[in-house]
């Protein structure tokens, strides 16, 4: 059977935070993986193409999408964020990277499809969050 998105997800975040590539100075990783993750996520969850589109792009294309107001709003801000690092090499605070890992899982747990049938991906799997350095 197919693998969540959720799950994947989620699985993703935890391997994410437990490589510390923002603790050590590498935030244009750090945001890269995490937005990859979630645009992974978006992709699964709604079949939109969000790997390949741009935040305004990923945003126009969720307006027609049932979203908790503060799930939508954390998106917007985590994409913004990651956005300013990638592209104009900013450097967020630690308690800024601690809170959009936060938005980010809970942006996942708050907008997951829940199973029917309770049974949520119990197999072990591996996700590759490997970033080119």
């Amino acid at each position: 059977p197919k693998i969540p998105p959720h799950v994947v997800a989620i699985k993703a975040l935890v391997e994410l935070k437990n490589r510390k590539l923002w603790q050590n100075g590498k935030y244009k990783h750090y945001y890269t993986a995490l937005t990859d993750i979630l645009r992974v996520y978006i992709g699964g969850r709604w079949g939109i193409g969000a790997m390949e589109m741009t935040t305004d792009e990923i945003i126009a294309a969720l307006s027609d999408v049932e979203l908790p107001l503060e799930s939508r709003s954390n998106l917007v801000s985590i994409m913004r964020t990651a956005d300013m690092v990638k592209f104009a090499k900013a450097e967020p605070a630690a308690e800024d990277n601690e809170d959009n890992y936060t938005k980010a899982y809970y942006f996942v747990e708050n907008t997951k499809m829940v199973m029917e049938n309770g049974i949520e991906g119990k197999e072990e799997i591996t996700i590759n969050t490997n970033i080119e350095e």
